[in-house]
């Protein structure tokens, strides 16, 4: 599908093979798909988008962030994960589409599956990275070399990690990746750092009782 979808006739039969969209999340211009859906122009973008995938149809769809929690979109996560097979959401660094909108922004891979989803992958490309700005731009090399080098061994990176769809709230569905990422990563550091970071409070601690008895002899 190449053009302007705006302009063209809403079409919801199934017959893509592939589809590929930045949505024009945030615009005031007039559009609703032939689904319900809310009054949210980027909303009715992803509903027509599932619809026009086929039986072996794949996407990758840019998403403001909001879609991902927001209560209002629960019947389009549910459907996501009911209907289709969500691969990977990758989260993009903060400011990507700066200057012309400060919406942060995730990236869906899904294909259609009847069976739906069993398990789906973050990918955060935000770890370790600043904001984008004139002085940051965003670039393969730095912010997705390792999205795509690891794509086919994805437990062999760190910003990849992995979802069970029996650990999402069956009333909210939220697809959000801080809900995921703090419950995965939290407690299951490298013994060595752990271990550093402890050497290294102890230090500080230390520094400040020798100051403290320092100042007490005086």
């Amino acid at each position: 599908m190449r053009g302007d979808s705006l302009r063209e006739e809403k079409n919801s039969s199934k017959e893509y093979d592939l589809v590929l969209a930045n949505p024009p999340f945030g615009s005031d211009i007039s559009f609703k798909y032939n689904r319900k859906c809310d009054s949210a122009i980027e909303m009715n973008f992803l509903m027509m988008m599932m619809d026009l995938l086929n039986d072996e149809g794949r996407a990758g769809i840019i998403i403001p962030e909001g879609i991902l929690f927001d209560s209002s979109k629960e019947p389009a996560r549910r459907e996501l994960l009911n209907e289709f097979n969500l691969d990977v959401i990758l989260a993009l660094p903060e400011g990507s589409f700066q200057p012309y909108s400060d919406v942060d922004t995730n990236v869906l891979f899904f294909e259609r599956d009847e069976d739906g989803t069993d398990e789906f992958w973050f990918f955060d490309a935000r770890s370790d990275n600043e904001n984008i700005k004139d002085s940051n731009p965003l670039s393969y090399e730095k912010h997705f070399s390792d999205f795509v080098e690891y794509s086919n061994r994805r437990d062999e990176c760190e910003d990849y990690f992995k979802v069970d769809t029996d650990e999402v709230d069956k009333d909210g569905h939220e697809l959000y990746l801080k809900k995921y990422k703090e419950y995965k990563y939290e407690g299951h550091r490298p013994p060595e750092n752990i271990a550093q970071d402890i050497k290294e409070e102890l230090h500080t601690i230390e520094s400040t009782l020798d100051e403290m008895l320092g100042d007490s002899d005086d």
